[in-house]
C-alpha cells in the first residue's frame, strides 16, 4: 500500500511541475516548451498506468469481504491512508498497527474481528449483509405518505446527532407543469468524526418517490420544508441540483452519495423558498400554494410531533 501513497505523491509533483511550466512559459507554442510538455504528459500517463496496475495487484490480495470493507470506507470518504486512523478513533481505540504498516490494508483487515465489523455496520448505518454480498448497502426507509413518521425520525435522531438534510432535484420546479416529470430525493447525513480536517459522515437515505409535478407528494414535500423552515436544533435542509444520472445513483440503496455531495459543495437552491410566506422570506416562490400547504399540514396533524418535541425541551 505504501507504493500507492508514493505513486500519488509523484503524480501530484508531476502536476505541480506541469502547472508551473504552464504559468512560467511566455510562449507555450515554441518547440522547447512543446517538447517539455509532451515529455511530462507521457511520464504522467505512464505513472497512471503503473498506479492502476499496482492497485489491481493489491486488490487481488483481498478476499471478497476485505474488498467490500475497502469499498465501504472509500464510499464514505475514508481514503486508504485514513482507514487505520478511523478504526482507532471510532471502532477500537486499542486497535494497533505499526506506523510503517498503516497503509497495509490486508494486514488491517486481517485484524478486524466480527465485533469490529458489527461496530462498523452501526457507525455507517448500513446493512451487514452488504459486506457479505447478501443485501443492499443501506436499509430501506420508506416515508411515502408517512411524513409524520419522517418528522418523528428527524426529531428523534436530532436528540443525539447533528443532522443535515439535502434535497436533490434535476431541474427547475414548476408546480403548474403537472405533465413535466420533476423528481425530488432526500438524504440526511450526520458527522461521525473528523480526521486531518476531513469530516466523515453517516448517511440516511429517505425513499419517498416524491414528484414535484404530483400535487399530493408536492404538498408533503412543502409541508416538511415548512415545518423545518428555519435553521434550528433539529435539521437544516440544503438544495442541490444534479443530473438525472446522479439522481439515479444517489436514490439507489446500493450507493453512497458522499462523492456527489462533496463535489457539489454549494447550495444551488433553497428548499425553504418553496414553503414560506413572502412576509417571512423575500425570496419565497410559488406563493399561491402556501396557504394550501398550511391547511394541509393542519388537516394531517404534521406539526403534532414538533409540538411534542418543543414541550419536552
Amino acid at each position: 500500500m505504501e507504493s500507492i501513497i508514493w505513486m500519488k505523491s509523484i503524480l501530484e509533483s508531476v502536476k505541480l511541475i506541469k502547472d508551473l511550466l504552464e504559468n512560467k512559459s511566455d510562449n507555450k507554442n515554441d518547440d522547447k516548451s512543446t517538447a517539455i510538455f509532451e515529455q511530462i504528459k507521457s511520464f504522467e500517463n505512464e505513472l497512471f498506468l503503473l498506479k492502476h496496475d499496482i492497485e489491481i495487484k493489491q486488490q487481488e490480495d483481498f478476499n471478497d469481504i476485505q474488498l467490500k470493507l475497502k469499498k465501504l470506507f472509500n464510499y464514505h470518504g475514508v481514503e486508504d491512508n485514513l482507514i487505520c486512523q478511523f478504526i482507532t478513533n471510532i471502532i477500537d481505540k486499542d486497535f494497533t498497527i505499526p506506523i510503517s504498516r498503516r497503509t497495509d490494508l490486508v494486514l488491517i483487515f486481517d485484524k478486524l474481528t466480527e465485533e469490529h465489523i458489527d461496530k462498523l455496520v452501526e457507525v455507517f448505518g448500513i446493512n451487514k449483509g452488504w459486506i457479505y454480498s447478501q443485501d443492499n448497502l443501506y436499509p430501506y426507509k420508506d416515508y411515502y405518505r408517512k411524513i409524520e413518521s419522517l418528522i418523528t425520525f428527524i426529531l428523534e435522531k436530532s436528540k443525539v446527532e447533528k443532522l443535515e438534510g439535502f434535497a436533490f432535484k434535476t431541474g427547475n420546479f414548476n408546480y403548474l407543469e403537472e405533465n413535466n416529470y420533476q423528481p425530488l430525493y432526500i438524504f440526511i447525513r450526520t458527522p461521525i468524526t473528523t480526521i486531518y480536517r476531513k469530516t466523515i459522515y453517516r448517511y440516511y437515505p429517505i425513499q419517498t418517490d416524491w414528484k414535484w409535478n404530483y400535487r399530493e407528494t408536492r404538498y408533503q414535500i412543502k409541508s416538511l420544508f415548512n415545518i423545518f423552515e428555519t435553521p434550528n436544533c433539529y435539521i437544516d435542509f440544503n438544495g442541490r441540483t444534479v443530473t438525472m444520472d446522479e439522481l439515479n445513483f444517489i436514490s439507489s440503496t446500493n450507493n453512497c452519495p458522499d462523492v456527489i455531495l462533496r463535489d457539489k459543495v454549494q447550495n444551488t437552491w433553497y428548499p425553504y423558498d418553496y414553503a414560506t410566506k413572502i412576509e417571512n422570506n423575500s425570496e419565497a416562490i410559488e406563493l399561491d400554494e402556501i396557504q394550501n400547504i398550511i391547511d394541509y399540514m393542519e388537516k394531517h396533524g404534521y406539526k403534532t410531533p414538533l409540538a411534542s418535541a418543543y414541550a419536552d425541551l
